[in-house]
């Protein structure tokens, strides 16, 4: 185990941190899917943004997850995108 990795588990027994980090990881996963599935569509930032009624910057912020997103604006990403939403309580 490396230093980083005994540091990590060592915070996440902190139950602020624990959800602190795993809120960062959802919202970095969603930023990936959005950027992966926006290339696979052969769609730059701008047109994405233009289609949903946004700037370009807002999509890059959104795609490094730098910027938090509502499910109103997740739903019409996933629509120009050809997918769907779908949100789980678990």
């Amino acid at each position: 185990m490396t230093n980083y990795n005994r540091y990590l588990a060592q915070q996440l027994k902190n139950p602020k941190f624990k959800k602190s980090f795993a809120d960062e990881m959802l919202r970095l996963k969603i930023a990936y899917q959005i950027l992966e599935l926006r290339h696979a569509r052969k769609l730059t930032q701008k047109e994405l943004a233009k289609k949903i009624g946004t700037t370009q910057s807002v999509i890059a912020r959104l795609e490094q997850g730098h910027e938090n997103i509502t499910v109103d604006r997740l739903d019409a990403i996933a629509h120009i995108l050809g997918m769907r939403v779908r949100v789980e309580f678990v």
